[in-house]
């Protein structure tokens, strides 16, 4: 089985209810209800939108009666770009002007993507306490434009936002002629990396971004680094990849400092960076391509305890 074969079959065990958007018998079999709405083909697809002062209305069914990790996920495609809408679960706003994006999402190659809603568990509950079998769908434009197509929807088990979370081994060398990587040794009781290297900007390491799946919220907005045995002087660190973006240039810090402890922060404003193409969204795709820079040790070991993203320094 490929790997494609695969994310399907996963999706396809995940998925609680199905409605194919645009198709007669699946829209008639979740109660469709919709105004100012049209439907139609692209790319081999069926969708149904609909426009200012309309809506698209679907009932779906939890027949598991599951109350925890679950989410609505809708199938969209870039070519709506820049269309927006909000989503509503039994008539409390779940999604507040969603925009259909090119940026930090995963699309195929004629453009479609998914995106998962997460539904709050106290959603999935009637005033009585009972959980609910049935949920209604609804999505209507968020300003006086078209809402963006919807390709299917899914009521799937199992939400797992992907969040990024720090893992050592996630990041490897950047630059083999910088720091070979047999250079760069892993404590997988602490989580930490040490990096032994000389030279400016050496500690030099990348995010394993084809391995990895992870998502980033739009508020943490700081890519940080924090560690021992790094220098905080000016041309001591550098950005040159984010997510795939490189303009050939040396991105400094926008911040750093030392902790109370001793460690060293070093930090990058992405939305100053000019490198953020790939990085916008609610809920952004942090391996659409590389994420590389390099630090300088005085003393040629680094001992490197977190690499993430953050709202705050």
């Amino acid at each position: 089985m490929g790997r494609a074969d695969l994310i399907a079959a996963e999706l396809d065990a995940r998925t609680l209810d199905f409605v194919a958007t645009g198709e007669q018998q699946s829209e008639a079999g979740h109660e469709a209800l919709y105004l100012n709405s049209s439907k139609g083909s692209y790319k081999n697809e069926f969708y149904r939108d609909c426009s200012s002062g309309g809506y698209i209305q679907y009932t779906l069914s939890n027949t598991n009666l599951a109350t925890d990790s679950l989410a609505i996920m809708c199938r969209f495609t870039t070519a709506d770009e820049g269309r927006k809408c909000n989503i509503y679960i039994d008539g409390v706003l779940l999604v507040a002007g969603y925009e259909a994006t090119k940026n930090g999402v995963t699309a195929d190659d004629n453009g479609f993507y998914n995106v998962e809603f997460p539904i709050p568990s106290e959603l999935m509950y009637d005033s009585e306490g009972n959980v609910k079998d049935k949920l209604t769908f609804k999505i209507e434009p968020a300003d006086t434009h078209l809402a963006p197509g919807l390709y299917y929807l899914r009521l799937l088990n199992k939400y797992d936002s992907h969040e990024y979370v720090f893992k050592a081994k996630d990041w490897k060398t950047g630059d083999s002629n910088r720091v070979a990587q047999n250079k760069i040794s892993y404590n997988s009781d602490k989580n930490t990396i040490t990096v032994r290297a000389t030279g400016n900007n050496n500690v030099c390491l990348s995010l394993d971004f084809g391995n990895c799946n992870y998502m980033v919220k739009e508020e943490n907005h700081y890519l940080i680094v924090c560690g021992t045995g790094l220098s905080l002087a000016s041309g001591a660190n550098y950005l040159w990849w984010l997510n795939g973006i490189n303009k050939g240039s040396q991105i400094s810090p926008t911040r750093v400092m030392t902790t109370s402890d001793g460690k060293q922060v070093i930090a990058w404003d992405m939305t100053t960076s000019t490198l953020d193409a790939n990085c916008h969204g609610t809920l952004w795709s942090i391996c659409q391509g590389s994420t590389i820079f390099g630090l300088t040790s005085p003393s040629g070991t680094a001992v490197i305890y977190y690499i993430g993203f953050v709202s705050s320094i």
